[in-house]
């Protein structure tokens, strides 16, 4: 089999029949679809059973663990050639998959979707990034200064992600944040298909668009994992490709509690004057402005947020 879909289900029964009725929507037979009910609370998976009759659904049970644990489980139970990871609020193109499978011929690790859909209500815009005819390496891509770190805009090779020991990082938000970096980074072959396969839905509710306490300290997590790793795996002449997947994620963390409440500042202001690698970082592989932060924050120890929230107000 060429190709595993991987959906993680929790409380989507809004949004889930329209998402697995675009999977089904191909001609081929050449792949699988595994559904991982994570605990969901709704009439999601009572939906799907209803709704779809197709031998090329597998739905696996697990209680409520979160994404990263449902999406672990999918890859443990797939059998196919390649793993594609797709959110159960988001849908595919008609078609796509017969596209795609072509391209899925063994030797590439990763294929890169730089076309995406993204969907705004009922506004849909043609996202372009990072277009490239032919085969990249992972730091040739990152070259690119900001690859897309979600998960879904790639399809991977199975064998590649197993060798590599590859998981999602289990409890946090921005789980892709913490895993894709490392991914891309270790790939020799990544290839780009130029067509638009996926549909990414952008709610007003979702993660990276609201308040969530829970998330600040995922961002401390995701910059710790991805600096570690740059120091025990990445190449000296790689560290300014790999960094700049690390500094929008400061920027996020920053961005995270600069309105939050004063204890949440404080454990940030103090995650960055004992963590001054990530100064380093600003000032040699940033822009002007990380440059000018970072010079700040030396300056001022303990007033990370204060200095963040002061240049976010200036530059607007």
């Amino acid at each position: 089999m060429k190709l595993s879909i991987i959906v993680p289900v929790y409380n989507v029964e809004k949004y889930i029949v329209k998402c697995i009725s675009s999977l089904l929507d191909q001609q081929t037979n050449d792949y699988e679809i595994i559904i991982v009910n994570d605990g969901t609370k709704d009439k999601s998976i009572d939906l799907i059973k209803k709704t779809f009759n197709d031998s090329k659904i597998a739905i696996i049970e697990q209680e409520n663990q979160g994404l990263s644990a449902a999406r672990n489980t999918g890859v443990r139970h797939s059998k196919g050639e390649y793993i594609w990871f797709v959110d159960s609020d988001d849908w595919i193109t008609e078609g796509c998959v017969d596209k795609l499978i072509p391209i899925l011929d063994g030797h590439v690790e990763l294929v890169y979707q730089s076309k995406v859909y993204h969907i705004i209500g009922n506004k849909k815009q043609l996202i372009v990034r990072n277009d490239f005819d032919g085969e990249l390496n992972g730091v040739q891509f990152m070259s690119f200064k900001m690859p897309l770190c979600c998960a879904p805009y790639y399809i991977i090779s199975r064998s590649f992600w197993e060798k590599n020991n590859f998981s999602f990082y289990e409890g946090i938000l921005h789980e892709d944040n913490e895993i894709m970096p490392k991914v891309v980074y270790t790939t020799s072959k990544i290839k780009c298909i130029h067509i638009p396969l996926y549909n990414y839905s952008i709610r007003s509710e979702s993660i990276t668009h609201s308040y969530n306490p829970k998330r600040f300290k995922s961002l401390e997590i995701v910059c710790n994992s991805l600096f570690v790793y740059l120091k025990s795996h990445v190449r000296k002449e790689h560290t300014w490709a790999f960094s700049q997947s690390i500094i929008p994620m400061i920027y996020f963390l920053l961005e995270s509690v600069h309105n939050g409440n004063k204890k949440e500042q404080e454990e940030v202001n103090s995650f960055f004057s004992t963590e001054k690698g990530y100064m380093y970082l600003l000032m040699k592989y940033g822009d002007w402005k990380a440059k000018i932060f970072s010079f700040m924050v030396v300056i001022r120890q303990g007033h990370a947020v204060e200095i963040y929230r002061f240049l976010r107000k200036i530059s607007k």
